[in-house]
């Protein structure tokens, strides 16, 4: 979330963001039901931002899966690196290792989503993670310069798993599993 000013009105969409980043809290397991409650009855009465900011203050501030890397999990392994690029390189590369919690997670280059790309080749919501049935999917969400598996363009959504290829744009991702016998 951006940084709120004191003194400034919040608005109902204000309220609304700092709700979701709680409910996203809580479902990570970072707040109990009692602290949940608590700071969503402060949030729905909030005056200011800076009441609001106030409730998400200790919080991380980026999408889950980088969240789980800046609270040295380690569960993106390598690809801590390749999240913001150095340099002019053609090709981005990094390593993805799969989160371990179940879900939907959005991979793009808007900074709100849960897997935050800096490239231009890569769309806002240009990609889609999902645990179905005991396997990940990954579905292209109507990007621009699409996304392959293993050299091939998704037509609909794919099962991946350790070892796959992804290119998202200027992106090429390999795939890990840590929980996969090798």
């Amino acid at each position: 979330m951006a940084r709120m000013d004191a003194g400034v009105r919040a608005s109902d969409r204000d309220r609304g963001k700092v709700v979701r980043q709680l409910r996203d809290e809580i479902r990570d397991g970072r707040l109990t039901e009692n602290t949940f409650t608590h700071r969503v009855d402060l949030a729905v009465r909030a005056r200011d931002q800076a009441d609001l900011e106030i409730l998400v203050a200790d919080l991380p501030r980026r999408g889950r899966l980088a969240r789980w890397l800046a609270a040295g999990a380690g569960h993106l392994g390598a690809f801590a690196r390749a999240i913001v690029p150095r340099g002019l390189l053609p090709r981005r590369t990094g390593e993805l290792t799969l989160p371990p919690a179940p879900g939907r997670y959005v991979i793009g280059r808007d900074p709100q989503a849960d897997l935050y790309l800096t490239h231009a080749s890569v769309s806002h919501h240009h990609a889609e993670m999902s645990y179905v049935d005991g396997a990940w999917l990954l579905t292209d969400l109507g990007s621009r310069n699409g996304t392959r598996v293993n050299g091939w363009r998704l037509a609909g959504p794919a099962t991946v798993g350790h070892g796959d290829i992804v290119d998202l744009g200027a992106w090429r991702v390999h795939i890990v599993d840590r929980t996969a016998r090798r």
